[in-house]
């Protein structure tokens, strides 16, 4: 038997709110306040006795958005830091406020660059000989015959 109003379904206790004097389900006050779904029924699970609209506020951006540094005399987000300088990305201007590196320093450190390369220095030699005595010497550690080996040989020479 049923009665006028009520569904066979049991409501759950927090299906909807009172806010400013009018109505409004969770999902209307995730709409409203641009908060998660899951954020606020999280928030409403952990908090049963508490009233929806001290449940209602927003997190901070993961990214620290509000910090301002200076570079230059003029102070700015990471993220509009970014923009004037778009070759660097928020995270890596952030990473060098840190590390207290100018923005206008080339992306390479110096420090870690090579210091005096010699273009000029003579290559190892490549002995032909001697790597081709140590693949056979290594195939016959294998257990395979002399044809095996030249057959292999010759099959990887010719590829």
């Amino acid at each position: 038997m049923q009665t006028k109003g009520l569904s066979k379904r049991k409501r759950s206790k927090w299906n909807s709110f009172w806010l400013d004097g009018k109505r409004y389900t969770i999902k209307e006050l995730s709409h409203k306040f641009d908060i998660s779904l899951d954020a606020l029924r999280s928030r409403v699970k952990r908090n049963p006795g508490t009233h929806i609209g001290e449940l209602l506020y927003s997190t901070g951006s993961r990214v620290r958005m509000g910090i301002q540094y200076e570079h230059n005399g003029v102070s700015k987000t990471c993220e509009e830091w970014s923009r004037v300088y778009p070759h660097l990305t928020a995270n890596r201007i952030r990473q060098r406020f840190k590390q207290g590196v100018s923005l206008d320093e080339p992306l390479v450190r110096k420090d870690k660059a090579i210091p005096d390369p010699n273009w000029d220095a003579e290559l190892p030699f490549f002995d032909l000989d001697l790597q081709l005595k140590t693949t056979i010497e290594s195939y016959r550690k294998k257990g395979w015959s002399d044809d095996d080996i030249v057959v292999k040989i010759k099959g990887s020479t010719q590829a």
